[in-house]
């Protein structure tokens, strides 16, 4: 099949009986006209067609950037509640209240508590002194129903002196 013939198909025409005139006249109305379009027209259409594409774009980097920003604030709201705690571990008083600690840095912070005394001594903390609980000699309560339902006999299986 040659083109002219396919051509003659593909606008619904005989390829047989249309004449050469007839084709030429089919394909320009179904090209429509020739006409080159108007520069500025077609610099419009593609300076909206690029507006549109990139507005949902620039939301979508608004919300990222907002997300990365309360992340950011996060990790410093985290990293200066661990150098609070530490510095409670470490027997250090921090004399600041929220909004003076949310207005320094994570460094500033790490500063000011490397530098204050311990004011509060560890071993305040820590008894010197771990008395043991006092017991009475002998099974206690819990321990003689235990014996009991197994049928041993308490003061055998817990004596009232340890050796």
């Amino acid at each position: 099949m040659n083109w002219r013939d396919m051509l003659a198909e593909a606008l619904g025409l005989d390829p047989q009986t249309v004449s050469d005139d007839e084709l030429k006249a089919a394909l320009k109305a179904a090209l429509g006209t020739t006409k080159a379009p108007d520069p500025e027209a077609l610099n419009a259409a593609i300076g909206t067609a690029v507006a549109a594409a990139v507005k949902p774009l620039s939301t979508q980097v608004e919300a990222l950037s907002a997300s990365e920003v309360a992340f950011k604030l996060e990790l410093e709201k985290r990293d200066k509640q661990s150098l609070l705690d530490q510095a409670g571990r470490e027997g250090k008083v921090v004399a600041l209240n929220a909004d003076a600690v949310g207005k320094l840095t994570v460094d500033d912070l790490k500063a000011h508590v490397a530098a204050l005394p311990v004011t509060v001594p560890l071993s305040a903390r820590t008894p010197s002194v771990i008395h043991e609980p006092a017991t009475k000699p002998g099974p206690s309560d819990s321990q003689r129903e235990i014996a009991l339902n197994c049928g041993l006999d308490p003061e055998q299986v817990w004596p009232k002196e340890s050796k």
